[in-house]
Formats: structure tokens, C-alpha cells, sequence
């Protein structure tokens, strides 16, 4: 009976806890950032400002090689990119105990660990998502978004012992070993790339098995032009601005410097990773219910104002409850962010895309490991920059309520104003069509793949579906049972029940229909206009309006 009961486990689920704790391995080294800068100041004489320079070097390649390692994930695989990743972390932190210069710090923790830190971040915790879950993807996201937290909360209060008690080197060495013994050979035995490799399909799908959906070759072409992704770019840019590179690098020595214990504020990260572990994971919730927009605003309002508060702090019981109300939304925007790119511009992009987006956060991680350093020189302490990140969290609410999915698409599909024209005493205006398919994954690679279209922000319908955004119409694919008959349908497509799109030029839509070979019959009156049936039988037209 037990053995019937683990044999139900679907492999996602094995993938999944794979992925936590490679997760949670590598946030010990994010973990050892803010506990070993007093120590090297001591030791080698560093001033503060070279310290977090290394650190900030660090930030930043690990987002700037976020999207190019996000583009060789989506092209071969996770476990390739998580095992090189891994093995160079364990190689630059192990390095880091024979450093006597400077620059070795720049080199080893900025050059090296920054780069493969990038390979096991949530870049790569979202390519994993999108191929193996259908369903629960929200869940899913924030359980991986909790695996960061919950390594901050299992290693601060350690590696700070281990500092105090044995030195940094102790602490640092616990890190390399961590990664290098535990996560890496996990990943080796039991990560897998998708479920087409197990024979499986992705954790929800019902349909049939899906085809593999390749990235595409220019993946950043729309989202360029599309102001939902500079907003969502910018808004977690904040994120990082106002979480990791703030927190875990000045958050210790501005308790220090308030006359807390470090023991005391090794308690402080580790409940604020407690505390975002049910953030986390309640976010992905929430993002599956209700959609991603609205809560990733109120994230974003909530963290503003605690950090607002945090100079104000002087009593260790006032520090418990702030770390509590900032723990509960530090990581809970990833879930949403994901979500959203994922959403917006395909899952098969998502690990370049995502990537890009994933640059901005580190950008302002960066930015924010260093700049305090340079403000705490001058001012003296670092009430500055606590309301002034706070007050950036709050601007991250307005970009984040700016996006709309009607906006995803403005860069690539022309609006006509006849779209919107009324019709009857009614005000009639067509909003959506509705065509029944057998296999969402099919029908994204011709619809987005091959005819550019944009998926855009569905609610949990109890089945799966995409809806895709045309100007002010959307077509909503309803992945359901199809009671029509999809053979003896008449040969031109023209003569059946179809619905109809219209683009500037009809020639490269032929061109792509051509390379894709995918048969299409011109109209017969002469038209300029061509008819063409997706993967499931359902009839299209697409005219060149008339100029």
C-alpha cells in the first residue's frame, strides 16, 4: 500500500525539492556576505567600502549572468547549468581562505562566486517551473522563493557562530562545503530537464502529451517593446534595491552600531527568513487564486513602510516585530514577478526573460550593497538610507499598478479604432472567442510561436486554458473535451466556421506559415487574405487590411 502511494508522486515533485535545496545551499554564501565584513576589516585592514565593492561585483554578475545563463537553460537544460554553477561557487568560496589581497576578494567572491551564483537563482527556479508544472506553477514558485529564506533562516544563526567561535574562515569553509557535498551530487542523481525525459507529462497537464516547445530565436524582441516589461523590470529593480543588497549586507552592522548583540541580529535575519518562508509560499497561493498584479503591489507597499520605520528601532522587541512584518514580504514578489513574465511572454522565454528581469534586481542589489557604505561614510549612520529605500518600495506600488494587460501588447499588434466601435442599442463590442484545443503547450507554439501572439493574465477556471491578447479582443483557448467532429471538415477553410485576424502585411505571415509548413489556402474572391487551420482544426482567416 505504501509503495502504491510513492509511486503516485509525480516526479515534478522530486525535481522540485531538488531544486529547494540547491537553493537553500547557496543562500549560505549569501548568508556569510554581512557576517564577515568586520572580520576582514580587522584582519586585512580593508576599509568598509572595498568589502561590499566585492560584494556589490558580486550582485551584479549574479544578475547580468542571470539572462545569459538563463538563455543556455532554456536551450540545454537545467541540470547542466545548476552543476557548472555549483561546482564554480564551491571552487571561488573554497579559494577565498588563501586570499591576502584585495583584488584576490574582488576576483574570487565578486568574479567567480557572482557568476555562479547566477545559475542557481530563481532564473533557474522559474525555467524548472514552467516545464514541469501545469498546475500550481504559483505554488510551486513560492516554495522555491521559501528555499532562499529558509537557508538564511537555518544558516545565519550557524555561520555567525562559526565566525565568532572559529573565525571567518570556518564560516566560509561551512558554505563551499554545504553546496560542494550535499547539493551538487542531489543534482547529479535525481535532477531531471523536463518530464518528456521520464516519460511523463508536466505536473497538471490532462491533455496529450505535449510537443517539445522550443525558445524562441529572438525572445526579447517583444518584450522590449512592450511597457508591462520596463514596468515590471523597473519594480524589481526596487526589489533588489530594498531587500538583498540593503538587508543581508547593512543590516547586521547597522544593529551593531545600534548596540545590539550580533547574536541578536543573527536572530533578527533568521526570523525574517522564517517569517518569508509563509510569505513566500502564501504569495504563490494567492498568485494562483486571485492573479499576481494587485498582491504584488501590496507587497510592495507593505515592505516601504516597515522599512520606513527601521532607523526608529532601538529596542530588541520592536526589532522582532520588524523582522516579522518585513520577513512576511521580502521574497514574496518573486512568485508574482515570475508569474507575470511568464505569462506575458511565453514559459518557453521564461528563463532569458525572466533573466533580463532578474538583471534589474541584482542591478539594484548592487547598487545597494555599495551606496550605504559611501552614505554611512558621510552621514555616519544609515538612516538615510533606510527612508530613502522605503520610500522607493512605495514608488514599486505605482509602477506595478501601472501595468495592464491590454498594454502587453501595444509594441507588436496594431489597435484599430474600429475595433472598439459599438454596435446596437445595446453598445455591443466583441470581447473574446472562444476555441476548444487538446493541448495548451500545441497551441502556444503555433499561436505565440509561430503567429506572435501574447498570452495575457488568466484566472483559475478549475481547467487549463491560455488567453491571448489581440489590441482590445482576446481569443481564449479552453483546453476541454471537443465534442466536434475535427476530420470531414471542408478542405478550404473558408467554407467552415472561422474567426478572422487582421495584420498590416499578409507576406510575412505567409513567409512564417511556409517555414513552419503549415498548409494554408488564399482566398478565392481575390482578396488579400489566406485561411489556415491551427493544430487543432479550428478555422482561421488573416486579412491585410485595406490601406
Amino acid at each position: 500500500m505504501i509503495r502504491k502511494q510513492i509511486c503516485r508522486i509525480h516526479y515534478a515533485w522530486i525535481v522540485l525539492g531538488v531544486t529547494f535545496v540547491s537553493l537553500i545551499s547557496t543562500a549560505s554564501v549569501r548568508s556569510v556576505s554581512g557576517i564577515i565584513i568586520q572580520p576582514l576589516e580587522q584582519e586585512f585592514g580593508w576599509s568598509r567600502e572595498q568589502i561590499t565593492l566585492a560584494i556589490s561585483i558580486n550582485m551584479l554578475l549574479f544578475g547580468l549572468a542571470g539572462p545569459f545563463l538563463g538563455r543556455m537553460t532554456d536551450s540545454f537544460g537545467p541540470r547542466a547549468i545548476a552543476i557548472a554553477a555549483m561546482s564554480l561557487i564551491s571552487l571561488g568560496v573554497t579559494g577565498t581562505l588563501w586570499m591576502t589581497q584585495a583584488w584576490h576578494f574582488f576576483l574570487l567572491w565578486g568574479v567567480v562566486v557572482g557568476t555562479g551564483s547566477a545559475g542557481t537563482s530563481m532564473v533557474l527556479a522559474s525555467t524548472i517551473v514552467s516545464r514541469w508544472f501545469q498546475q500550481r506553477r504559483g505554488l510551486a514558485l513560492g516554495i522555491l522563493g521559501a528555499a532562499m529564506s529558509a537557508g538564511q533562516l537555518i544558516f545565519t544563526q550557524l555561520i555567525m557562530h562559526l565566525n565568532t567561535d572559529f573565525g571567518w574562515r570556518a564560516a566560509t569553509l561551512f558554505a563551499a562545503v554545504v553546496i560542494g557535498c550535499v547539493a551538487l551530487p542531489l543534482v547529479l542523481f535525481l535532477m531531471v530537464d523536463s518530464p518528456a525525459q521520464k516519460r511523463l507529462k508536466p505536473y497538471g497537464e490532462t491533455g496529450l502529451s505535449p510537443l517539445q516547445t522550443n525558445p524562441s530565436p529572438h525572445p526579447m524582441q517583444i518584450p522590449l517593446r512592450s511597457s508591462g516589461f520596463w514596468l515590471l523590470t523597473l519594480s524589481f529593480g526596487i526589489c533588489g534595491l530594498t531587500t538583498s543588497g540593503l538587508i543581508q549586507t547593512h543590516m547586521i552592522p547597522h544593529g551593531l552600531e545600534h548596540g545590539f548583540s550580533g547574536n541578536t541580529m543573527a536572530l533578527s535575519l533568521g526570523v525574517m527568513g522564517a517569517t518569508d518562508i509563509i510569505g513566500t509560499i502564501a504569495s504563490g497561493w494567492i498568485c494562483d487564486r486571485f492573479g499576481a498584479l494587485r498582491p504584488l503591489a501590496v507587497y510592495y507597499l507593505l515592505r516601504g513602510a516597515s522599512l520606513l520605520i527601521l532607523p526608529y528601532i532601538n529596542s530588541r522587541d520592536d526589532l522582532m516585530i520588524f523582522s516579522v512584518i518585513y520577513g512576511l514580504n521580502w521574497l514574496s514578489t518573486v512568485p508574482a514577478t515570475s508569474m507575470l513574465a511568464a505569462n506575458m511572454f511565453g514559459k518557453q522565454n521564461v528563463g532569458v526573460v525572466f533573466g533580463w528581469i532578474f538583471f534589474a534586481h541584482q542591478l539594484g542589489a548592487a547598487i545597494a550593497s555599495y551606496g550605504p557604505s559611501i552614505i554611512h561614510s558621510l552621514a555616519g549612520d544609515y538612516a538615510i538610507t533606510f527612508t530613502v529605500a522605503g520610500a522607493f518600495a512605495v514608488l514599486s506600488t505605482g509602477l506595478v499598478l501601472c501595468i495592464r494587460p491590454d498594454e502587453i501588447n501595444k509594441a507588436t499588434i496594431e489597435r484599430h479604432p474600429e475595433a472598439g466601435q459599438k454596435i446596437s442599442t445595446f453598445n455591443f463590442t466583441l470581447h473574446h472567442a472562444s476555441l476548444i484545443v487538446a493541448d495548451t503547450d500545441v497551441s502556444l507554439r503555433f499561436y505565440c510561436d509561430i503567429l506572435g501572439l501574447q498570452q495575457t493574465d488568466r484566472p483559475d477556471l478549475g481547467f487549463p486554458g491560455i488567453w491571448l491578447q489581440l489590441g482590445d479582443q482576446q481569443i481564449h483557448l479552453l483546453q476541454l473535451e471537443n465534442h466536434d467532429p475535427i476530420t470531414g471538415r471542408p478542405e478550404h477553410s473558408g467554407h467552415d466556421r472561422h474567426i478572422a485576424l487582421s495584420v498590416p502585411e499578409l507576406s510575412p505571415v505567409q513567409d512564417i506559415l511556409d517555414k513552419s509548413r503549415i498548409a494554408y489556402t488564399l482566398s478565392r474572391p481575390g482578396r488579400n487574405a489566406l485561411f489556415c487551420r491551427d493544430p487543432d482544426g479550428n478555422a482561421l482567416e488573416i486579412l491585410q487590411l485595406i490601406k
